[in-house]
Formats: C-alpha cells, structure tokens, sequence
C-alpha cells in the first residue's frame, strides 16, 4: 500500500540508523527533507526509517526550511532530550518530513498546522542531542539544581471529620530565607508530564483501604512565585484517590512529584521551561480521625 501526502512527519536524527537496503535512495545532505511518499514494505527508490511504531519505508523529496529548533533535557540527568522542529506546511497543513545527520535514520511523529506552525518532537540521548544542536545551528539545553533547598510538610486540613465532609490534603512548601527565588510549576505544565503531582497510599486502623482511579488535576497551568523565607499551600480532596466515608483513624502517606523553575522564565515558552525545570519528589505523612 502507498501512502501520499501529510499527516505524519519523520526525523531523521543521530541515534541507530535503519539499513537502507538494495537500491535504496541515498540520504541527501544534513537537514530536513520532505516525504513524497510512504510505504509499508520496500520500493525501489525509497529508504528504511526507524519510527516509534517501527520502520516505515519513504522516498524523500525537497528540502523543508525549518524556522525555529529547540533541543532541551527531558530529565534532571540529562540523558534524555527532545528535539522540537517547526516549519510551515504547505497550504497550512504539515507535510512529512526528515531531518538527516550524516548518514543516520529515524523518526518521529508530528504535529500542528493551520495557523500554527508544524511541529516534530524527538527524543535522543545526550550524544545524539549535542549532534542535533550542532546541525540545527542551536545550543543544547540542560538542566540544572532549582529549588532544591525548598521542604515539603504534609497534613490533613483538619484532624477531626465527620463522615460525609470533604477530606483533604494539605502540602505546605517552604524556600528558607537565604535560598534563591524560583517558582512552582503549576496546574496543565506539571499534570502533562506526571498526570497530576499527587499520590497516596491510605491505611484505616491499619488496614490498607481500596484505592481508585485519580486523575490529573484540572487546575490552570502557570508558575507560582516562591520568594525567599515565604511559604505556599498546595491542597487536594482525598476522595478521587480513595473513600474515607467508614469511620477510623486515617494513615495516608502522601507523594509529591512537582518541578521548580527560576522565576525570570518566558512562561510562553514552554520548550524553555522543560529544560529550565527541575523536577522533585517529595514525601509525608498526614493522619485524621473519621466518627
């Protein structure tokens, strides 16, 4: 089966190359490159690319001008990046594409278009990465140590519930007075990673209580400022995670997966702010009486 046109896009970048196979196109030189086609098995004048779901065979076509590239740690070792091109698409929609580096091969797939620019996000290891930069004409970005002096304390909003109140959990975070300004990643910028940053494992009178499904939080996404010697709250209802409605007394040790970033960030850049980040885990716990 051939496939024409633009709903995928491909990258070709330094990690594993895929073999090419007899009468394989040639790569041409470093850059993007459009897909004129696709295919599920060999053709004559198409090449092997690895993609995340396995290797699909194409036949490349004209140099696309990338407009902007950004290659940022995923991770606080550094080991993981991405690599996020744009480019316009033609007639508003994204074409396919491939970023070759010397003679290496693999993809990615896309997103975009319309009125915003098309899109291709890749991950790679450090190596790979440093490679893309180079290429792409850009500076790679790693993470360094934010708010690693800020402490976590947990507790039930209250210590006493009657049964049918609303139960919740309170996370007070503190950055002492002589640590440097940062701000909290909040709401849709740390649940689009982790699905929301809390977790808890919940005991009644000692015995282990039935969890349930929790889902990411809803709350909008932005940075909170945490200035030196200040302190915020953050707080969350217990029920998504577990019922608390049969009397007892209330073990819940409590998890915390957030990320800190400095405040003199471009908020609307949110490549930046993955690498500007630092993610941190932390823990507690927090006990309350039901009658």
């Amino acid at each position: 089966m051939q496939t024409h046109g633009s709903l995928a896009l491909l990258l070709v970048a330094i990690a594993t190359g895929t073999p090419a196979g007899a009468g394989a196109q040639p790569l041409p030189g470093d850059g993007v490159w459009a897909v004129r086609d696709t295919y599920d098995s060999a053709r004559p004048g198409s090449r092997a690319i690895s993609m995340p779901g396995g290797v699909q065979w194409v036949r490349l076509g004209t140099r696309v001008a990338v407009t902007r590239a950004i290659v940022s740690s995923r991770a606080n070792s550094n080991a993981s990046y991405e690599v996020l091109v744009e480019f316009r698409g033609q007639r508003g929609e994204c074409g396919s594409g491939v970023l070759v580096v010397g003679d290496a091969a693999t993809g990615a797939a896309g997103d975009g278009g319309g009125e915003e620019p098309c899109r291709l996000r890749f991950e790679m290891r450090q190596v790979s990465a440093t490679r893309a930069a180079s290429m792409l004409g850009v500076t790679r970005r790693d993470r360094a140590p934010v708010g690693e002096q800020v402490t976590g304390a947990f507790r039930a909003a209250r210590a006493i519930y009657r049964r049918g109140q609303v139960v919740e959990i309170v996370l007070t975070l503190a950055n002492p007075a002589r640590a440097p300004w940062v701000s909290l990643s909040r709401g849709a910028w740390a649940s689009w990673t982790r699905r929301g940053p809390f977790s808890f494992r919940v005991t009644r009178d000692g015995v282990p209580v039935e969890p349930v499904h929790a889902f990411g939080s809803d709350e909008p996404g932005g940075y909170a400022p945490l200035a030196p010697g200040t302190t915020t709250e953050l707080r969350v209802r217990l029920a998504p995670w577990t019922s608390v409605s049969v009397p007892g007394r209330y073990v819940v040790e409590c998890t915390w997966e957030g990320a800190f970033v400095p405040s003199a960030i471009d908020a609307r850049d949110a490549s930046h702010n993955a690498a500007a980040g630092w993610d941190r885990e932390l823990h507690g716990t927090a006990r309350f009486e039901v009658r």
